[in-house]
């Protein structure tokens, strides 16, 4: 008969699964505008170096509380505590990642305390099920789910910042290439800078985000080196450290930039050309394991599986 075990059981999967039918429908049906989001973030970007110049923020950073209220930093202060150092580096931890809002760093201390409780009762729940209530095993399964909890938050951002920057590392030498067209047409780095951010919104958008927040950063700063270095730490590539490098040398000394950045968009296309082939070269390494696998024992089954039925027909 069909117990309430296994009635629970089912609700609970069913649940499951609808949660994350209903999860991808929605991602799937949202539309996202890459040139507004980069127009927003520019603009939201900057706003916040306005109100720094004018000195309108909060200066002292250590209570978190802005002129919202500030209810949600206080709630998350009661289980953990912070210090300016700690704040300052989760947000930069956070903006490689392209995320630059108000309450990211809250949220993300948030998501940290709330997501292994989540996945925790998760876990009770399903060795509840699966292990019938077998207590060591339902608390392995507790332990496993929290450690998952705590450490997936920090997995995922690191790896939007490996894709995020993939991404940036691909646009590279498209951007050495339109930039040395707007150097050789007499265009100063600043106006070149924000005519590829326009240029570069669809086809590279993180790519110009970065680029659009460096224009801002020059309008702001008298030292034109200076958003270059920011630049080069808020995309820690070396291709871009070499690009950044390249600018503030000839900015510094004036040395024409068109020689050196099509040698340097050249080196990219060549270094990108050669781990393509790298990866084509690794694949048959990489295929040996699947063809044992899987390929191998079917090839086995059909050549030597009649030789066997009549080996055994004989012996009968």
């Amino acid at each position: 008969m069909f117990s309430i075990t296994d009635a629970s059981s089912l609700t609970f999967f069913t649940m499951l699964i609808a949660c994350l039918s209903i999860f991808m429908v929605w991602k799937s049906l949202i539309k996202d505008d890459k040139r507004d989001k980069t127009k927003k973030t520019i603009e939201q970007y900057k706003i916040e170096l306005s109100k720094k110049r004018l000195n309108d923020e909060i200066e002292d950073e250590t209570k978190f509380r802005r002129k919202s209220g500030g209810r949600f930093e206080q709630f998350v202060g009661r289980f953990q505590k912070y210090n300016k150092q700690r704040v300052a580096d989760t947000h930069f931890f956070l903006i490689k990642a392209g995320i630059r809002e108000n309450d990211a760093v809250f949220v993300y201390f948030a998501a940290k305390i709330i997501t292994p409780v989540v996945f925790g009762f998760i876990g009770f729940f399903v060795g509840l099920q699966l292990f019938s209530g077998d207590a060591l095993f339902m608390l392995m399964a507790v332990i496993i789910m929290v450690f998952i909890g705590y450490s997936g938050v920090e997995t995922f951002i690191k790896r939007k910042i490996k894709s995020r920057y993939h991404a940036i590392y691909k646009g590279i030498p498209d951007f050495l290439d339109l930039f040395i067209v707007c150097s050789e047409a007499g265009l100063t780095p600043q106006i070149a800078f924000k005519r590829i951010a326009a240029d570069f919104a669809g086809a590279h958008p993180e790519l110009a985000d970065e680029i659009g927040l460096t224009v801002v950063e020059m309008s702001f700063y008298p030292d034109q080196e200076e958003p270059l270095g920011n630049l080069a730490k808020r995309v820690e590539l070396s291709a871009m450290r070499s690009v950044t490098a390249v600018l503030q040398h000839s900015l510094r000394y004036g040395s024409p930039l068109t020689i050196s950045l099509k040698n340097l968009a050249a080196e990219l296309r060549t270094e990108r050309i050669l781990k393509v082939e790298a990866k084509a070269a690794r694949l048959p390494a990489m295929l040996t394991v699947p063809l044992i696998l899987f390929i191998l024992p079917t090839l086995f089954m059909v050549i030597l599986g009649p030789s066997i039925i009549q080996i055994s027909d004989v012996f009968k």
